[in-house]
């Protein structure tokens, strides 16, 4: 019997008339279920950071009848490891001092990627309350899979399969910054979180003026969106500006959710 996608099923059970069947997995089922990988994204541009870019973030809740802090986060781009790795991509945030009484988040997310801005491995220390978690991501652009596990050898990681040319979250930032920006263009790639693939597509709406620390900046302003196989039920949405220069530094970001809205702002 074949069910859905041409998936082989096999009979598991019976019960007086009911038979319960059982689908077997393996590669040709997933590549059949697994939806079409996009076409790869351009390479990268002119890379327009060094490995010694250092830049901080104010956070603010937006949206009601106050703003208040909710914190900081400061982006890092460091030297690589090795030749082959020359980047090293390092994002903190932490909460306000205010909000220790009932949250408080230390969070460390680290990217080792090559020359062409694709990661080679992710790390992500997360101490969100009483919620401690470490992951090693892996990914294998030859065989296609990003493993993921914890630090230690004790576990064994668990491989998940990715389109060609996949980034994570990290390398997507600084992937973009290389771009033209031209008006009206959208950017495509295929982005893996936490071992879930998804679709970023980034179109650069226009070029206007923001309005940051007192002063007037030029700014891209990108509208990015994600394309998932099941929607959230409450989805991300983002704003973000870069700096209409030849760094194109990310200066300030919204970002709206079910936690409410926040807003992100270069500090000098």
């Amino acid at each position: 019997m074949i069910g859905p996608g041409g998936t082989p099923l096999v009979p598991r059970a019976r019960f007086d008339n009911t038979v319960i069947y059982e689908m077997i997995w393996s590669p040709e089922v997933e590549a059949r279920l697994a939806p079409p990988a996009p076409a790869p994204p351009p390479p990268p541009g002119p890379v327009p950071f060094l490995p010694s870019e250092r830049l901080r973030y104010a956070v603010k809740w937006v949206g009601g009848p106050v703003d208040l802090a909710a914190g900081e986060v400061m982006l890092e781009v460091i030297k690589g490891p090795t030749g082959d790795v020359p980047y090293r991509f390092v994002a903190t945030a932490e909460t306000a001092p205010w909000m220790t009484r009932f949250f408080e988040a230390k969070d460390r997310f680290e990217t080792d990627a090559g020359a062409d801005l694709l990661p080679r491995t992710h790390r992500r220390t997360l101490r969100e309350g009483r919620r401690n978690l470490d992951r090693v991501y892996t990914f294998d652009a030859a065989a296609g899979i990003v493993r993921i596990g914890p630090p230690s050898s004790e576990e064994p990681p668990v491989p998940f399969r990715m389109p060609p040319a996949t980034r994570d979250a990290m390398t997507m930032l600084f992937y973009v910054r290389t771009q033209p920006l031209a008006n009206g263009d959208t950017i495509t790639a295929p982005v893996n979180d936490g071992g879930r693939n998804v679709i970023v597509q980034i179109k650069v709406a226009r070029r206007e003026d923001v309005m940051l620390q007192g002063r007037h900046l030029a700014a891209i302003r990108l509208e990015p969106a994600i394309v998932e196989r099941v929607p959230r039920r409450e989805p991300i949405q983002s704003l973000v500006w870069v700096s209409d220069d030849a760094r194109k530094t990310v200066i300030a970001a919204d970002i709206s959710a079910g936690f409410g809205r926040l807003r992100l702002e270069l500090l000098p």
